[in-house]
């Protein structure tokens, strides 16, 4: 897709069907898929050789929207709302990077410059994901679906299901269960309950968090309907 009208091609398909709601993938990590002042928009910037031809081409269709000043993000959302439909943009909670040759796109980004919030194994080796034990890398990401919710969307997607984990063995974790329990996790089973809770309060303090963020920016913009948290 090179042009606005591609991208309504895309959703056409759907007008008068029973379909009520698309779902529609609107970044990965710090990758956006819109005109984005917090991320970047994946139009990979100097590189020539791709790993797969499906790389290029998605470079190569941001190159074009972003030289017409089409934000196609922008564009799927009014065709959807035209086919009377809702529009949810779904996120990549963990799509920071990808194993070689796929890091290409995600080469200087967030994940090589914080490699201080990255996850751990129980070994101390770190784990090609960002952790959410850290207040900052769930402060990124609230910080991204704000900017998505001031588009007109309906809500937003947590896409968990993509690249897990999203926490390990992270100091902030190892600590303040040591604090609780009086042991170390490292010395517990991997699948010891209490542990598997102590890092669930983790995802369940963001999430609430993700829902105050959007009650707050749908007060902000006098929206009669919440926006919608789908996972």
């Amino acid at each position: 897709p090179t042009g606005a009208d591609h991208i309504r091609r895309e959703i056409e398909p759907y007008r008068d069907s029973d379909f009520g709601r698309m779902f529609w993938e609107a970044g990965s990590g710090d990758l956006m898929h819109y005109f984005t002042k917090i991320g970047r928009t994946p139009d990979a910037p100097g590189v020539s050789v791709f790993p797969r031809v499906g790389d290029r081409l998605v470079a190569e269709s941001w190159r074009s929207f972003l030289e017409q000043g089409v934000d196609p993000f922008q564009v799927a959302i009014d065709h959807t709302h035209e086919l009377g439909m809702e529009f949810h943009a779904a996120y990549r909670l963990a799509g920071w990077t990808y194993p070689p040759p796929l890091n290409h796109s995600f080469a200087h980004g967030f994940f090589e410059k914080h490699p201080e919030w990255r996850c751990l194994d129980r070994d101390g080796s770190e784990l090609p994901r960002m952790s959410y034990a850290f207040a900052q890398v769930q402060g990124y990401c609230l910080a991204v679906l704000r900017e998505m919710a001031q588009f007109p969307i309906d809500g937003i997607c947590l896409l968990f299901n993509r690249r897990p984990p999203y926490l390990m063995y992270e100091q902030p974790l190892i600590d303040g269960f040591s604090a609780r329990h009086g042991i170390d996790p490292r010395e517990l089973p991997e699948d010891a309950p209490e542990w598997l809770a102590y890092r669930a309060d983790f995802l369940t303090g963001f999430m609430r968090r993700v829902r105050k963020e959007m009650e707050d920016v749908g007060r902000e913009q006098g929206r009669s309907r919440p926006i919608g948290i789908s996972v």
